[in-house]
């Protein structure tokens, strides 16, 4: 967000994709790490979009269209889950209702659910 904050300072300059790979730790209690449940460090990707309003439905579609992409390396996407949002949250519920409606648009149209 600090990036997106120093960076752009018209609506044209949108859209804007970042994606971060960061390697996490934790110090866990003994003999609580068990298998790949819980771990002392594991890899962890993230993704933002900074977009218009009407570019949502296109810049959601093809982040969803990049990870079905992984099928070509081998990969098989097993499962697709939809979270729902928090009570407490940033922003209007109308935007957080159409950014919603476009994931799942972009999953359907590209056969994840």
């Amino acid at each position: 967000m600090q990036i997106f904050k120093q960076g752009i300072k018209s609506y044209r300059d949108l859209p804007l994709r970042m994606a971060e790979f960061g390697c996490c730790h934790r110090n866990e209690a003994h003999g609580a790490l068990h298998g790949l449940i819980r771990v002392r460090q594991f890899v962890q990707d993230d993704s933002h979009i900074f977009c218009t309003e009407d570019q949502i439905q296109v810049r959601l579609y093809d982040s969803v269209n990049c990870c079905a992409q992984f099928t070509r390396l081998g990969f098989d996407v097993a499962r697709v889950r939809l979270a729902d949002r928090p009570s407490e949250r940033l922003g209007s519920a109308k935007f957080g209702d159409k950014a919603e409606q476009a994931l799942h648009n972009a999953l359907k149209a590209l056969s994840f659910l």
